[in-house]
């Protein structure tokens, strides 16, 4: 079953590459058109990910908050939490720092 469906989406792009052309296009007129001076410097990225790791450590979301603590470390390795941040909070941040101590290299800006 899974491999008839596969065959006949196969089929479809084969038989229409103007189809995938103009995907194609569309993809890149979106990219084109995105306005990129929205962007923050990355002083406010580390606060904007600091604020949004710890409010979702806070909600019990400790994935997400490992996330963005990651992306605020990977910016500034020397990020603290704020001494506010209670303990039970913490976990993420310290994940993060350890993913990062695993690690050879930083991310570059």
């Amino acid at each position: 079953m899974i491999r008839a469906a596969g065959l006949a989406l196969l089929v479809t792009f084969a038989a229409s590459p103007a189809l995938a052309q103009s995907e194609l296009a569309q993809a890149e007129s979106a990219y084109l058109e995105v306005d990129f001076e929205g962007s923050h410097p990355p002083d406010e990225l580390v606060r904007i990910y600091q604020l949004l790791g710890t409010a979702s450590s806070l909600m019990g979301e400790e994935d997400a908050a490992r996330d963005y603590f990651v992306r605020m470390l990977g910016i500034d390795p020397n990020a603290q939490l704020d001494e506010s941040v209670p303990p039970r909070a913490r976990n993420p941040y310290l994940e993060a720092r350890g993913i990062w101590a695993a690690r050879q290299g930083r991310l570059a800006i």
